[in-house]
């Protein structure tokens, strides 16, 4: 009985080893289980990422044909442009005169809408003296002859300075400071005035250089603008 007992208690034991065997074993299945499922899960992860890049890299594509598309366009342009310039190098003295006319006109209209604003109107002003139509037209041609450089860089210095003042007197109605703003208007004003004084002795220069340049041409003289 006792040899029985004791064959019985070892195969109970084994029982017990292969019971915790087959727990080994089952939880070595969960734990692939789980791994398999990461495995998928990366995978898809990756998948996404792959799809994303591939958006991109169409997305690229489709910017660089634009690119190409805008290249060509901007070639367009800049022929138009030199087009441009090659007529104002080709500009004559009366040409000059009616754009020296038309900046007198433009900068009493700016310096009027400048007073309307510190009596409490709109801000509607142009104070980067690069932008305005005399600016811009400035920024391509050189001094007309018969103008001398005192003349003409007296009236750059003003047409910058006069913006500048413009600026000044925006920054001080921003603040509050409609006394100061007041005060620096009465400067602009001042510089506008010599500013057309300027100009209108440039408009003069080239008038008269148009006329001499029709008399060697034989051409009539040309009617004068209203003002």
């Amino acid at each position: 009985i006792s040899a029985l007992l004791e064959g019985i208690s070892g195969i109970s034991d084994s029982s017990e080893r292969v019971a915790a065997s087959a727990q080994e074993l089952g939880a070595s299945s969960e734990e692939l289980a789980a791994s398999a499922e990461t495995v998928t899960r990366e995978t898809e992860k990756m998948s996404s990422i792959f799809g994303d890049i591939e958006g991109k890299i169409s997305s690229l594509s489709s910017t660089a044909e634009g690119l190409n598309e805008t290249s060509k366009e901007g070639s367009i342009d800049a022929a138009a442009l030199i087009h441009q310039l090659s007529v104002l190098k080709a500009m004559k003295a009366d040409d000059f005169a009616d754009i020296a006319e038309d900046a007198i006109k433009a900068h009493k209209g700016w310096v009027a809408n400048l007073k309307k604003f510190v009596e409490g109107g709109q801000w509607d002003l142009e104070t980067n003296p690069q932008r305005c139509r005399f600016g811009i037209f400035l920024s391509f041609i050189e001094r007309p002859e018969g103008a001398s450089e005192e003349l003409w860089s007296g009236i750059l210095s003003m047409h910058e300075k006069l913006h500048g003042l413009g600026h000044t007197v925006n920054d001080a109605m921003q603040r509050g400071e409609s006394g100061k703003a007041r005060e620096v208007l009465k400067e602009t004003v001042a510089l506008s005035e010599r500013l057309s004084a300027s100009l209108l002795r440039v408009v003069e220069i080239c008038r008269g250089q148009g006329e001499q340049e029709r008399e060697a041409s034989g051409l009539p003289a040309l009617p004068e603008r209203t003002r």
